[in-house]
């Protein structure tokens, strides 16, 4: 007897399901200690980088000397993914009954880049999000990751995406899957709407994961 294959959804994790602020300005904190460099406008930093800085930038523009910014951009990318920050990360509050009124309608795949993929695996277990996937995969982050995203969505015949960066809209364009954008992460509401416009294709941003996830239910999933 034939069954129907479940949809396969993709998730991608920093930002999207979990916190990404407080680990990056406690890296940040780290690298700053390490390269002998006072600083304190880290909210300021924050919000520049969600309307898309680098860390290198956001420093500069925050009265770090470019050299300097250079060096703590350096050590803040090494400490980044250590389990010490990593710890700072939360499930944003609604996303575990979200997921888990998904499971059985549809197969949930997670989908993240990452420098430390056992790190990864270990974070998704310690948040409880492990048990809650059909499927997790990490790619290696860096200038492609967004291709090798897309390669593992068509391995997949995944029927959408939800992110929070443009890496994640390229992703799921190279794919051939419409992204469904979040601005509780890495990335504002009006950076990725100009992402959207410079890019010429077409994507919806919403405030929080539960109307991303309402969206997908009205569209694909009645």
């Amino acid at each position: 007897m034939s069954t129907v294959a479940r949809p396969v959804i993709g998730f991608d994790l920093d930002g999207t399901l979990i916190t990404c602020k407080a680990k990056q300005l406690s890296a940040l904190g780290e690298a700053l200690e390490t390269c002998g460099v006072e600083y304190a406008s880290y909210e300021q930093f924050w919000q520049l980088k969600r309307n898309g800085a680098t860390t290198q930038a956001a420093l500069v523009a925050t009265g770090v000397e470019e050299g300097q910014a250079r060096v703590v951009g350096e050590a803040w990318v090494e400490c980044v993914e250590t389990w010490r920050h990593m710890q700072q990360d939360a499930v944003f509050e609604g996303v575990l009954p979200l997921l888990q009124s998904l499971r059985g309608r549809v197969s949930l795949f997670l989908l993240s880049a990452r420098r430390e993929p056992d790190l990864f695996s270990r974070e998704v277990a310690s948040l409880g999000l492990a048990e809650l996937f059909d499927s997790t995969e990490v790619v290696r982050s860096g200038k492609d990751a967004g291709r090798r995203k897309a390669d593992r969505l068509r391995e997949h015949k995944a029927l959408c995406y939800f992110g929070d960066t443009e890496s994640d809209m390229e992703a799921a364009a190279l794919a051939g899957v419409p992204i469904y954008l979040v601005s509780t992460g890495q990335r504002s509401r009006s950076y990725l709407e100009r992402a959207i416009g410079q890019s010429g294709g077409h994507a919806a941003v919403f405030d929080n994961l539960t109307c991303a996830i309402h969206e997908v239910e009205s569209e694909l999933l009645r």
